[in-house]
């Protein structure tokens, strides 16, 4: 048989235990745990909670006039608007940036265009270049096979 705990039977007693039944249960059946549940409720019994004093409407602003000597106020912050969002050095810095990101696609666009018009060039020297391969192989046959004729031509 498992006892529970003291946290356990608090738990009980202030109704926010999950196994209540459990613990009812035990207690009726154990008499050492129904001992040590009704010293635990003799003993929460005896503790009472301080009672809350009555405060005034102002409270709030007495406990806040009682402070405000020792905090620091910060300054007031300035609404920035677009003009004064970057100083005349970061504006500098901004332009640089943008200028360097100009070029590079500028060139980026640039070496793409260069691609493609090469690709072109080189396509049709490439086609012209197969074709005289195919006229050189198809003559080169045609050659070696009149050599041929003629040689037997020769020792006929």
């Amino acid at each position: 048989m498992s006892h529970f705990n003291e946290e356990a039977l608090i738990e009980y007693h202030y109704g926010e235990s999950d196994s209540a039944g459990e613990i009812a249960h035990h207690l009726s059946e154990c008499p050492d745990c129904a001992r040590s549940y009704a010293a635990l409720v003799r003993d929460l019994a005896e503790i009472h909670a301080p009672a809350t004093p009555m405060r005034s409407t102002e409270y709030g602003q007495q406990v806040w006039d009682s402070i405000r000597g020792s905090l620091r106020a910060y300054p007031e912050r300035r609404k920035r608007n677009w003009s004064s969002f970057l100083t005349g050095q970061q504006w500098k810095g901004f332009a640089a940036a943008a200028a360097c990101l100009l070029v590079i696609a500028a060139a980026f666009f640039a070496g793409r265009l260069w691609e493609h018009s090469s690709k072109k060039a080189g396509e049709t020297a490439s086609n012209n270049g197969g074709r005289e391969r195919v006229v050189l192989l198809v003559v080169g046959d045609h050659l070696e096979r009149s050599e041929r004729l003629l040689v037997e031509l020769r020792h006929a």
